[in-house]
């Protein structure tokens, strides 16, 4: 439970919180039978995905209780506070009477807090779109509660996550939901549609019509493509011809060679150095990658990836980009202004954050807990050179 006294906030906020806190320590245990048993409206939650949850209750049966409180609830019944999904698989595997830890609260807005709270603490694999709504619903609550400190400050707080990362869940909620379709179905990157959040919603229907005659054509949403695409709207162009047109005229690529998406990278056999390709015979390696890549494309046909290829090829793009970052940073590069000099400081802090964010999972993964602390010695020592 968050400790709001000590957050910046306001000292009648601070009480609340620390109330909240104290009511929600007076529980009692019992079992309930699912009847009895009410959906919070509020939740917010997904709740469909539940395959892990009956597979682990199969083998070990309901070992995690539901929280519920019978706050404002007819005599008998009790609303759910947290374990939405852990009902809804106990009842897939036959469970009809549920261990329930019962809290008792005094106010509404109790209630609110701690199970936004409750929800806040379940990773959830960082969906970035239920951050995205976990954050409107604290960023309403602090709203009606009279919070008086940095409102994004407290969400990323509360959700866990730097002031960064809460910034770009938070600009997903100005999106319209049919691009936020798109994202989920992998054929846009959601840092990419993120400029559109400055736009209208008529604003972002027209852009999205541009986006699905770029996919028609047979375009790939990559980052560099979609800012091209943005520009030419704000250029005035209202269709895919016209601001490829444009971009003829201009002599630029379509979709850019660089392309720091998720999923969307180039092999990085295509990234190897320059005098490796020299000394190879270029016949031979022009008819070699050929042959790889019908190969790749007979393969992809027969044998659809699974989710954990998936996941394993997006490691080997990161793997990419990130080499390709390395070299392109010791290179020569300017801006045009201080404008966006800026906005690539901003950006560049942005990412240091995810990149920690990060490697702190992945040395948790791989039980690599001195190898990270001493990652981040090494980024204290630099940091510290500076300030």
């Amino acid at each position: 439970m968050a400790k709001f006294d000590k957050a910046g906030v306001n000292k009648s906020f601070g009480e609340v919180g620390k109330k909240a806190a104290e009511k929600a320590t007076v529980i009692t245990i019992q079992n309930i039978n699912t009847e009895n048993l009410l959906d919070n409206p509020e939740n917010g939650e997904d709740v469909s995905m539940i395959e892990d949850l009956e597979l682990s209750m199969r083998e070990n049966g309901f070992t995690d209780p539901i929280e519920v409180t019978d706050f404002e609830q007819e005599a008998g019944k009790y609303m759910i506070l947290s374990g939405h999904r852990r009902r809804q698989a106990g009842l897939k595997v036959g469970i009809t009477v549920f261990p329930c830890i019962v809290r008792h609260f005094q106010t509404k807005n109790e209630v609110k807090n701690y199970m936004l709270l409750s929800n806040a603490q379940r990773d959830s694999a960082r969906d970035p779109f239920l951050f995205s709504k976990r954050y409107k619903l604290h960023e309403q609550y602090l709203m009606e509660s009279g919070f008086k400190g940095k409102v994004r400050e407290e969400v990323a707080k509360r959700l866990g996550l730097s002031v960064q990362q809460a910034d770009r869940y938070n600009m997903m909620n100005k999106i319209i939901l049919p691009v936020w379709d798109m994202v989920k179905e992998e054929k846009v990157g959601m840092s990419s549609v993120q400029p559109m959040a400055s736009h209208s919603i008529e604003e972002q229907k027209e852009i999205l019509v541009i986006m699905e005659e770029a996919l028609q054509s047979g375009m790939t949403l990559t980052r560099d493509t979609m800012k091209k695409l943005i520009d030419g709207y704000r250029d005035g162009k209202r269709t895919w011809d016209e601001i490829t047109s444009l971009l003829r005229d201009s002599e630029l690529p379509l979709n850019g060679a660089i392309n720091p998406e998720i999923g969307e990278m180039k092999d990085p056999a295509e990234e190897r150095d320059r005098n490796d390709e020299v000394r190879r015979d270029p016949i031979e390696a022009t008819e070699e990658g050929a042959n790889e890549c019908e190969e790749e494309r007979e393969h992809e046909k027969k044998l659809p990836l699974t989710e954990e290829e998936k996941q394993i090829k997006r490691g080997k793009d990161i793997m990419a980009v990130l080499h390709k970052l390395d070299t392109t940073l010791s290179e020569i590069y300017k801006f045009e202004d201080k404008e966006s000099g800026l906005g690539m400081l901003d950006t560049m802090g942005s990412t240091v954050s995810v990149l920690i964010d990060e490697m702190k999972n992945l040395s948790e993964e791989f039980g690599a807990g001195e190898d990270f602390n001493e990652k981040c010695s090494v980024i204290k020592d630099i940091i510290e050179q500076y300030i």
